[in-house]
């Protein structure tokens, strides 16, 4: 893989069960593993422009098949578009490639949170009142989200 080193830097970042190798721009610092999901693997970073901490999403083969490629449009979509301050923040979006063959990785920087409160967020556990309010509710499954720290 080629990518632009005056721009961007190569980070090993430790996971629970396997290590991933972080290709992200030189202002994303002191990254450290935060949990693995269907598309990717999650990191905090320190981003030294903003100077705060994010979570960076690194979605791995994101063109594989038309599936991956229509979840990630999805995803593009929803976070470009959405704009509530309960719904997180799409900071920035990149991928260090510098060509189409090499392109296999994207990277979704996104504002950092602390807890997974609702690992089981599905419809049955969301509820609302005659004034249209949400609430979400069931919290068994919730955790802390653990920064390998």
């Amino acid at each position: 893989m080629s990518f632009n080193e005056n721009l961007f830097h190569q980070i090993k970042v430790e996971g629970r069960s396997t290590d991933a190798l972080f290709t992200v721009p030189k202002q994303y610092t002191n990254l450290s593993y935060l949990s693995t999901g269907a598309q990717g693997i999650v990191v905090k970073a320190y981003d030294t422009v903003a100077q705060e901490q994010v979570a960076i999403k690194k979605i791995i083969h994101p063109f594989l098949t038309t599936m991956t490629a229509r979840r990630t449009y999805r995803e593009f979509v929803l976070l470009t578009t959405m704009k509530h301050p309960n719904i997180i923040m799409l900071k920035n979006a990149f991928t260090p490639h510098q060509s189409l063959e090499d392109f296999d990785d994207i990277y979704v920087v996104m504002e950092l949170m602390n807890y997974n409160l609702s690992q089981d967020l599905k419809p049955s556990n969301i509820v609302v009142n005659d004034k249209c309010i949400l609430k979400i509710l069931d919290f068994g499954l919730a955790r802390k989200i653990e920064t390998g720290e």
